[in-house]
């Protein structure tokens, strides 16, 4: 059965600098709508007058220009009222204007009870009326504004209407650019730069929240500090009686007793040395350290350091370079970590580690797989987390402390990647790492 697809947007479309500029939009068409039809329902509601009025009118002029009427005595209403008249009749015709008009693509509706007055509907040029008389038809041209005028006010208000839209897009604009700057801090925070602080202007929301903003970053960043303070503390402390006790280990008489003591030397030492990596890893990831690196040769050379241990490495690459920018150290750390534990749970007897390097679209793909002890279902959750062991007993023994695979996940998820585990116990276990291309 296939999975139905959702229909997703373009990005533009999910922008809120999109969204207020379309709802402007549709404010002002709305606007419009409703000026339009308030305007028309007006004109509806006097158009009874006006027709009453205009039928009055006519009959005032038909007194004025005679019987028959004539060309002379229409310019001298012209020249009075500004008001052009034509007549086509059988024999003659006659108008005010330069030349006759063509009236026959006018659509004209009849408004007088005996059937001989008719009226155009509105045109930019005014009203044109007709009256049927018994030599042909006379016609009154209502004038208003010429059409040239006409257009003049329509590009007018096409300008207008187009300076108001940029206008609202330049001004929605300024007023969202705090949250240009918000996402850039955010993704500054992201790559471990806490000291970026975004611009603050102004005294609105968007203002506080970009003060907020930086106060949770130095408030961040002093919280970071302290803890890398406390860690260096603990180390200074540790160091010191760990140094007395070489001393008096120096001293210490009985072979048993001094291996007993330098075992637990060693082991306080690595878990110290591990604990400052975890700390360095975490807080210390930043794009200042990164750049291109080729991951099929990095990954080689790693693998190349193991030589000939058991149960052996079986490599299968591409043979193209898969380059993503990183860190270099830190996907070192991130190898090793995970061959070590692949070496570590491995038997003699074991069949080689298989180690599998390809891309995919634009992403690179990392599986490191070996065919050990395994994990538990239940267990293999937790796997990443610090000081996490699946059996305790066995940190003499492997020299682990539960803190590779936790530094393992910092250095992927850094690089804006993620990390899986696979694992069955009794088979073997599968990491799976996915790091961006380009990072």
């Amino acid at each position: 059965m296939k999975t139905p697809r959702i229909l997703r947007f373009p990005r533009i479309f999910r922008s809120v600098f999109t969204k207020l500029t379309l709802i402007s939009l549709v404010t002002w068409l709305l606007l419009v709508i409703v000026i339009i039809a308030t305007f028309g329902v007006l004109r509806h509601n006097s158009e009874s007058p006006f027709l009453k009025h205009t039928n009055l009118y006519v009959d005032y002029l038909l007194q004025d220009l005679g019987t028959p009427s004539t060309r002379q005595k229409a310019l001298e209403l012209y020249r009075q009222t500004d008001l052009h008249i034509s007549f086509i009749g059988n024999e003659q015709s006659w108008t005010t204007k330069d030349q006759l008009p063509d009236f026959e693509e006018v659509r004209f509706h009849r408004f007088s009870e005996d059937g001989k007055l008719f009226i155009s509907r509105p045109r930019f040029g005014g009203h044109l009326i007709q009256l049927k008389t018994e030599d042909g038809r006379l016609y009154f041209e209502f004038a208003g504004t010429d059409d040239s005028s006409h257009q003049a006010a329509r590009l007018i208000l096409l300008v207008s209407l187009s300076v108001f839209l940029l206008a609202s897009y330049f001004a929605i604009k300024r007023v969202l650019r705090p949250l240009k700057w918000l996402d850039t801090g955010v993704q500054q925070v992201k790559e471990g730069n806490l000291e970026h602080e975004v611009p603050v202007r102004g005294k609105d929301e968007l203002a506080e929240l970009g003060r907020n903003f930086n106060e949770m970053t130095s408030s961040l960043t002093a919280m970071l500090a302290a803890k890398e303070q406390l860690l260096r503390d603990i180390s200074h402390e540790l160091r010191s009686p760990l140094a007395r006790m070489r001393i008096a280990l120096e001293l210490c008489e009985g072979e048993e007793g001094k291996r007993d003591i330098e075992e637990d030397i060693a082991e306080m030492e690595a878990m110290l040395a591990m604990l400052l990596e975890a700390a360095k890893q975490t807080h210390g990831l930043n794009r200042q350290n990164r750049q291109p690196c080729d991951l099929v040769d990095l990954v080689d050379r790693m693998v190349a350091k193991y030589g000939s241990r058991p149960p052996g490495v079986e490599m299968q690459v591409e043979e193209k370079p898969l380059i993503l920018e990183a860190d270099p150290q830190a996907l070192q750390r991130l190898i090793t970590n995970c061959l070590d534990n692949a070496f570590k749970f491995s038997g003699d007897g074991a069949a080689p580690i298989e180690v599998v390097l390809s891309s995919r679209d634009d992403s690179i793909l990392l599986s490191i797989r070996d065919h050990g002890c395994g994990i538990a279902e239940a267990d293999v959750i937790n796997i990443f987390e610090p000081f996490w062991r699946v059996d305790a007993s066995r940190s003499r023994k492997t020299g682990g402390f539960g803190l590779g695979l936790s530094i393992a996940k910092t250095v992927v998820e850094a690089h804006g990647g993620r990390i899986e585990a696979r694992s069955e116990k009794g088979k073997g276990t599968t990491m799976i790492i996915t790091l961006p291309m380009h990072g």
